[in-house]
C-alpha cells in the first residue's frame, strides 16, 4: 500500500537535487535527474506470506480516493527493511533534517 503526494512548492525538487548530488559524491551516480510530480511512501510491508490478497486489494480499491490532507515533512530518511523474525523494522541508513 502506498500513499501518494504532490508537491505544493519547489521543496521536493530541491531535495531531489541535493539527494542526487550527495549520491554522486559517494560514487553512486546515475540517479534520476528529472523532477517528479508525484511522490509516494510505503505504508505497509508484509513480514509473512499474504493469505488473502483479494481482501487486501479490495480494501485498497475502496480507499483509493481517500484524501489524507497536507503534511509537512521535517526529515527524510533512507531506510533498509530488516526482518526481525516476527516482523520488519526499518534501519535508518541516512537521515537529513529538512527544516
Amino acid at each position: 500500500m502506498l500513499a501518494f503526494g504532490h508537491p505544493v512548492d519547489d521543496s521536493l525538487v530541491s531535495l531531489q537535487k541535493r539527494f542526487a548530488q550527495s549520491l554522486d559524491r559517494r560514487g553512486v551516480g546515475a540517479f534520476e535527474s528529472w523532477a517528479r510530480d508525484r511522490w509516494y511512501v510505503s505504508l505497509m510491508h508484509f513480514a509473512a506470506p499474504v493469505t488473502n490478497p483479494k481482501a487486501i486489494v479490495a480494501w485498497c480499491d475502496e480507499h483509493a480516493d481517500v484524501r489524507m490532507g497536507l503534511a509537512e515533512i521535517k526529515a527524510a530518511e533512507i531506510v533498509q527493511p530488516v526482518h526481525t523474525g516476527v516482523g520488519i523494522r526499518m534501519e535508518t541508513l541516512e537521515r537529513a533534517i529538512l527544516v
